[in-house]
C-alpha cells in the first residue's frame, strides 16, 4: 500500500489500479500494514484482482 498516508480502501484500489494501467508488466499486491499503517482488506485484493495486469 502507500505510503506516507494512510490511504481508504478505495484509495488503494486507485493506486494499484493506476500503477497497472500505466504498464503492460504484471502488478502484484503486497501487505504490510506494519509499515505502512493500513491494511488491504479482502475485498479490495478481490475487486483489484479483476483488472488484467493485476
Amino acid at each position: 500500500t502507500p505510503y506516507y498516508n494512510k490511504p481508504t480502501q478505495a484509495g488503494i484500489l486507485t493506486h494499484f489500479r493506476m500503477i497497472a494501467d500505466a504498464t503492460d508488466l504484471p502488478v502484484i499486491l503486497y501487505d504490510i500494514p506494519a509499515r505502512t499503517g493500513v491494511a488491504i482488506g479482502y475485498d479490495t485484493f478481490h475487486r483489484a484482482a479483476k483488472h488484467p495486469n493485476i
